[in-house]
């Protein structure tokens, strides 16, 4: 709910956000906060060179036979690095306050409530875990990485484990309202941000 309120958030409140969430990040979960932010520097590096130079508007400088960034562009480029820098503050004290397993098995049960058509939930949990094992072991060198063709539920990750084990939780009738409520919620706000004032 935070990271779509977040996404449809804009200046001065987005600015307001990104800052909230980055300095208590680095309150509660300054390791996981700093790793992914030090993961995400070439795409924060990205957007901004991309959205300075790529959007049209008026030139913060004028240099003859040089590109110059935009006003409209850094604007922009500040907006979509905000939004990114909160989703990383969030995943961050996310992956700090939860355990993995509880975590990976949470995301499995609510995937199952939902029973989105076309989506495994068992594959599913198995590529997250997968995911952030590979966070966790960190950067490797290219021949030590081992990809398959076909992504598979039997796939071997060198230095994966073979198998992994989640606690089940069983979904209750109040879990289900949580979901809705929170879904909902969510509408109304993408809705509320579109529509805006008046």
């Amino acid at each position: 709910m935070a990271l779509i309120l977040a996404m449809n958030l804009s200046f001065p409140a987005l600015a307001i956000a990104a800052l909230g969430t980055s300095v208590l990040a680095l309150f509660i979960a300054p390791q996981q906060f700093s790793r992914l932010l030090k993961r995400s520097r070439w795409l924060l590096l990205s957007i901004v060179l991309l959205f300075s130079f790529m959007t049209p508007g008026l030139a913060l400088f004028a240099l003859p036979g040089l590109l110059a960034p935009t006003i409209e562009g850094l604007r922009l480029a500040f907006d979509q690095v905000s939004r990114l820098i909160v989703a990383i503050a969030l995943l961050g004290l996310l992956l700090a306050r939860v355990p993995q397993k509880d975590l990976i098995a949470g995301m499995r049960q609510l995937l199952m409530v939902l029973r989105l058509p076309r989506l495994d939930a068992d594959l599913a949990a198995l590529r997250l875990a997968l995911t952030l094992q590979r966070m966790e072991q960190g950067e490797t060198s290219p021949d030590q990485q081992h990809w398959l063709t076909h992504t598979s539920r039997n796939a071997i990750i060198e230095g994966s484990a073979s198998s992994i084990s989640l606690p089940i939780y069983p979904v209750g009738r109040i879990d289900k309202i949580i979901i809705g409520v929170a879904l909902i919620g969510a509408v109304v706000a993408v809705v509320a941000t579109v529509i805006g004032p008046g």
